[in-house]
């Protein structure tokens, strides 16, 4: 939906001008953003679910500007400036983690883990990567 785009815009934007030390104040933004345009826990669920499969394509991108490809490769294109300055923070192989983080949050998403643990995790591994580092242990 509309709304799922503006909320990873919305993100993307955030990630690319955030300090360091932002990550749960994004997170918090991201819950509270699903849950305006939800009526249930149950809704912010599935609110979440296409942002996040948005911010894996996102990221998807960001590997291919990273490893120098472009162009008609992208699926966001020129849509979203932020992409072309996190690209230019990250390696591929970072971008590539960050794609992959993504896409096992969704999954995790669909097993009913906590929405704020889900949250929380998903952008303080995003926050360690773009700052060089290397995503936590993932807890179980």
């Amino acid at each position: 939906s509309d709304g799922s785009l503006v909320t990873a815009r919305w993100l993307l934007d955030e990630l690319a001008a955030a300090p360091v030390g932002a990550e749960f104040t994004l997170a918090e933004g991201l819950l509270d953003k699903a849950k305006e345009a939800a009526d249930s826990l149950e809704g912010s669920r599935d609110q979440l679910r296409p942002v996040l499969h948005l911010l894996s394509l996102a990221w998807r991108d960001v590997f291919l500007r990273a490893s120098g490809y472009g162009g008609e490769l992208l699926t966001w294109g020129d849509s979203c400036p932020a992409l072309k300055s996190l690209a230019a923070r990250v390696t591929p192989s970072a971008a590539r983690r960050l794609a992959a983080l993504t896409i096992e949050a969704r999954d995790r998403l669909d097993a009913n883990a906590n929405l704020k643990l889900l949250a929380d995790a998903l952008l303080l591994d995003t926050g360690s990567l773009l700052c060089g580092g290397e995503p936590l242990p993932v807890k179980v």
